[in-house]
């Protein structure tokens, strides 16, 4: 699950086109914060700063994936 949450994360960034794609799977997703982390995040990689939005994205599918599937985000692994 993990691994397809990275793939999903580097799509994102590879074209937001993808956003789509995720509120498909993920109905309850803030599309506009998702699409403000990715914006932050491609203009840290441009800049050369810390990854802190690319870290938030992949923390926000995770969090989405955990509640789509009945596991509570602090039990999960």
């Amino acid at each position: 699950m993990l691994h397809r949450l990275e793939r999903l994360r580097t799509a994102l960034l590879a074209d937001e086109k993808v956003l789509h794609e995720i509120a498909t799977l993920y109905p309850s997703v803030d599309l506009q914060h998702l699409r403000s982390l990715r914006r932050a995040a491609l203009k840290e990689q441009e800049q050369g700063k810390p990854p802190r939005s690319y870290r938030a994205i992949f923390q926000l599918l995770k969090e989405i994936g955990d509640e789509t599937s009945g596991v509570p985000a602090d039990n999960a692994a």
